[in-house]
C-alpha cells in the first residue's frame, strides 16, 4: 500500500505502519459494534485508495458514534484523516485516510448505494479482526424460527468471495 502524508506520525513525519493495515481501522470500528464489515482490496481498480472498509450501523446516532470513535482512537495511534464527510446527517460517513477509506452507512442507506456491487471486481479480504467478529457472530442465537438463518449465515451468503489475509 502507498504511504501518504496523512498516514505519518505527526510529530516525527515517520510512516506509521499500522496506518496502511486495514485491521487497525476495522478493529477500532468493531469496538463500537459496527455491523456487516466488508473489506475491499481496491488495488489496481482506483487511484483513490488501496482499500475500502464498508460498515453498517443500526441508527444515525450509531453511525456518528462509530465515526467519532474511529477519529479519536486512530488519532491516539498517530493516524489522522485527510477528510471526513457526512457527519451532519450521519446516514453515510466517509472517512478518507489516504490508502484506506472507510464508509460507515446507516443500514437502510447502504443498500441504496450498494458499493459492494459497484465494486464487485474488488477482492474481498478478511483481516484477523474480521475473523474474530465472525466467531462472535457464529455464537449469537437465531431470533426467528427454524428456517431463520443466523446473522453469520446471512453475512456469509452476502460475502462468499473473500480471502483471508
Amino acid at each position: 500500500m502507498n504511504n501518504s502524508l496523512a498516514n505519518t506520525m505527526p510529530a516525527f513525519g515517520i510512516p506509521n505502519a499500522s496506518a496502511s493495515d486495514p485491521d487497525t481501522y476495522l478493529r477500532s470500528a468493531l469496538k463500537m459494534k459496527a455491523g456487516m464489515p466488508v473489506v475491499l482490496d481496491m488495488t489496481g481498480l482506483t487511484s483513490v485508495a488501496d482499500c475500502f472498509i464498508l460498515l453498517s450501523a443500526s441508527s444515525t446516532r450509531q453511525v456518528g458514534a462509530i465515526a467519532e470513535h474511529l477519529r479519536r482512537d486512530l488519532k491516539k495511534q498517530g493516524i489522522a484523516p485527510i477528510s471526513v464527510e457526512g457527519t451532519e446527517e450521519n446516514t453515510w460517513v466517509l472517512m478518507d485516510y489516504g490508502d484506506i477509506v472507510l464508509h460507515i452507512f446507516y443500514e437502510s442507506v447502504r443498500g441504496v448505494y450498494d458499493l459492494e456491487s459497484l465494486w464487485s471486481e474488488a477482492r474481498r479480504i478478511r483481516p484477523p479482526s474480521l475473523l474474530e467478529w465472525e466467531e462472535r457472530m457464529a455464537a449469537e442465537p437465531v431470533d426467528g424460527g427454524e428456517d431463520e438463518k443466523s446473522p453469520l449465515a446471512r453475512y456469509r451468503d452476502a460475502n462468499d468471495d473473500w480471502e483471508e489475509v
